[in-house]
């Protein structure tokens, strides 16, 4: 497993137009999420809070599968989401 990542902070920037709102972010994963519930769970009515454990669940199955650390991709998730509330 690389833990290059862990040293870079922002290591999820990428050269965009405009620098996206966090209500551009929710929007950006309302809509994973509204797929996810449709095709992933095939529940529709599924609770958020439901949903979105569910998929954070099925990542980490992911990173597993992949080789990934979920634990090390977590913590620059929430460094990168710490510095974009400000």
């Amino acid at each position: 497993m690389s833990h290059d990542i862990a040293k870079k902070p922002r290591a999820n920037v990428r050269n965009v137009i405009h620098d996206p709102t966090n209500d551009d972010r929710a929007a950006r994963i309302e809509s994973v999420l509204s797929q996810y519930k449709a095709n992933g769970l095939g529940e529709a009515g599924t609770s958020d809070d439901s949903t979105v454990s569910d998929l954070l669940a099925d990542i980490r199955h992911y990173c597993d599968r992949e080789d990934l650390d979920f634990g090390v991709l977590d913590n620059v998730a929430y460094t990168n989401y710490i510095e974009e509330i400000g």
